[in-house]
């Protein structure tokens, strides 16, 4: 019986030496998967954080735009306002001149 009390013992340390490593192994997981989670979070975090600077960044890029563009195309109506002004002030200077010269003529 001695014989067979040995290996007993034997078989219940190398399976106690089994059970440690595989709870060692199983909490080594745990661990690799708690960080890996957290990193996931985090990576999530810093992923939305900057889609919103990139949005926030586009939505300010766009007002900018869209007001150059309406700076520049008020520019051009006023640009077309002042020539049409300049024009019809240069016909009337001609007309003023005009009238002036046939008044000085007639009074000749």
């Amino acid at each position: 019986m001695t014989v067979s009390t040995n290996a007993n013992k034997r078989s219940k340390r190398r399976s106690a030496r089994h059970s440690s490593k595989y709870s060692e192994d199983i909490d080594s997981a745990r661990h690799q998967i708690q960080n890996a989670e957290e990193n996931m979070k985090r990576m999530d975090a810093e992923e939305r954080e900057f889609h919103a600077h990139m949005a926030q960044a586009m939505r300010e890029l766009m007002v900018t735009f869209s007001t150059g563009y309406q700076a520049l195309e008020h520019a051009k109506t006023d640009e077309r306002l002042s020539q049409r002004d300049d024009s019809g002030s240069d016909q009337s200077d001609e007309a003023d001149t005009a009238v002036a010269a046939d008044g000085m003529a007639q009074d000749d």
